[in-house]
């Protein structure tokens, strides 16, 4: 049995957030794109905490269910009965996932290129033959560089099947690990550096429409599955068996020989929990932005 946990943070100008959340809530053009894995992964409810003298910040749920904003500018939307909605989604979603990894405080939407994993727990087996292992203090490169590939909207049916990749995806940060990996024991604490090749995301969503008190109809997202394939996997870990060179250098030769069996050990709860801080992340936008304003009638 695998077990995950999290507890992550991550900046939205001036904003700090700190999210335990289990909500497949999300948007427009978005979500798919930086969500990794599909084991089932469960959050506590999200909390949020500014910067400035630690006050907790509640007001974002308030203000989702009384302000109605506007797509951004630089968002061209697109018309529910275009003949070439696939492609419209495609070429102005692209525009949107470069924009929005730097970040958009209006909306809700935090820097994303670093992103910020305070903590990620992953627990295998029994404490006798399985593994912990704690990744924490992780920045998260390459998001901005996320590219989208293609889309299967219908409107209709409310469904959508939407295709991205990364090139490469980076984080480093603070390990400790104790336990088995593969046939081998392992353990340590220190540096580490996680990067994965070739990310490609198939993801599919279902929603409905709910209407608010201002009378407007906003995305519920009812149901999601995702589907992760990647290249290639490398790994450093510092200052293993207690900074044994020989038996730490000997590890890492092994993780980055058989890294396609780690990465299904390990891979699942550290994509799961970069694509549900995404989906909260995203959730925002869909908030405060109707449904007649991402896919506005002829």
């Amino acid at each position: 049995m695998q077990k995950f946990s999290s507890n992550i943070n991550f900046q939205a100008g001036a904003k700090s957030v700190s999210s335990r959340d289990s909500a497949w809530s999300d948007t427009f053009f978005f979500v798919a794109t930086l969500n990794f894995v599909y084991h089932s992964f469960i959050f506590e409810p999200a909390s949020m905490m500014c910067q400035n003298g630690g006050v907790l910040l509640v007001f974002l749920a308030l203000i989702a269910a009384t302000v109605s904003l506007k797509l951004p500018s630089y968002i061209t939307s697109c018309k529910r009965n275009d003949p070439k909605l696939d492609q419209c989604i495609v070429e102005h979603g692209q525009a949107v996932l470069e924009r929005f990894s730097q970040g958009e405080p209006k909306y809700g939407i935090p820097r994303m290129d670093p992103m910020d994993i305070t903590e990620l727990k992953v627990t295998q087996g029994s404490a006798q033959v399985g593994l912990e292992l704690t990744l924490k203090n992780i920045k998260m490169y390459g998001m901005k560089h996320a590219k989208f590939l293609s889309s299967k909207t219908n409107l209709a049916k409310r469904n959508a099947v939407w295709k991205f990749a990364h090139e490469r995806v980076e984080m480093i940060g603070d390990y400790s690990v104790n336990g088995k990996i593969l046939v081998l024991p392992i353990r340590g604490e220190g540096k580490c550096n996680i990067t994965i090749t070739d990310v490609k995301v198939d993801f599919e969503m279902n929603w409905n429409l709910i209407k608010k008190d201002n009378g407007k109809e906003y995305i519920n997202f009812t149901n999601t599955d995702l589907k992760l394939s990647n290249g290639r996997a490398y790994f450093k870990l510092e200052n293993l068996f207690g900074g044994d060179r020989t038996l730490g250098d000997n590890m890492n030769a092994f993780l980055n020989e058989n890294w396609k069996e780690v990465t299904q050990d390990v891979g699942p709860a550290l994509g799961k929990a970069m694509g549900d801080v995404f989906t909260l992340l995203v959730s925002n936008l869909n908030n405060v932005v109707s449904y007649d304003n991402i896919y506005p009638p002829s």
